[in-house]
């Protein structure tokens, strides 16, 4: 994730104008709307071609950390912002989906869904996920997956912050069956 915010009111640091980017906080007052970009590329060292289908989406959810790292949700709504589709990926190139949020206006319907159950246990949590399913060859073998990448956003009384790990990279493993002859072991010989 790639992102940036404008700044929307004259300040005696910041013009209006000024573009502030990947920020860990930016200030909800001078800059409200986070501008970003999600983008997915891959490598292989025997070629590949594959199909990708990104979608970007605004979450707003509620939910509890479990055993393991799990998360149990209370609620959760989905609202697609974008998505890019390629017929023909070779490694090394990338999908790119732009996002948009107005982090306040994010936060009010966050707080209003939220009110709507009574106010649910747990964290409430604003994020751009992104889903990007893939198929097709890579290393000469075949690839059908679904992976999901997240942007927390935490968002106080006057800031937000990103809580953006850097980029993420899955290995794609791939595995191969090979029957091999068991050697008899030391007993049995």
């Amino acid at each position: 994730f790639t992102h940036s915010a404008t700044v929307v009111n004259d300040t005696a640091v910041y013009a209006e104008g000024d573009v502030l980017q990947n920020r860990t906080t930016y200030f909800r007052q001078l800059t409200p709307q986070l501008d970003g970009s999600f983008v997915y590329s891959y490598t292989a060292t025997d070629g590949g071609d594959l199909t990708v289908d990104a979608t970007t989406m605004l979450v707003l959810r509620s939910y509890e950390e479990g055993n393991e790292g799990e998360a149990a949700e209370y609620w959760r709504l989905d609202s697609e912002l974008d998505g890019q589709q390629v017929s023909s990926l070779e490694p090394g190139d990338s999908v790119r989906v732009p996002f948009s949020v107005n982090v306040t206006e994010a936060r009010q319907r966050l707080s209003e869904v939220d009110d709507q159950f009574g106010s649910t246990p747990g964290q409430k949590q604003l994020r751009v996920e992104s889903q990007v399913t893939i198929s097709g060859t890579r290393n000469g073998e075949s690839v059908s997956t679904t992976r999901t990448y997240a942007l927390p956003i935490s968002v106080s009384d006057s800031v937000y912050n990103i809580q953006d790990d850097g980029p993420t990279t899955a290995s794609g493993s791939q595995t191969e069956r090979i029957e091999v002859t068991a050697e008899p072991g030391p007993l049995r010989a």
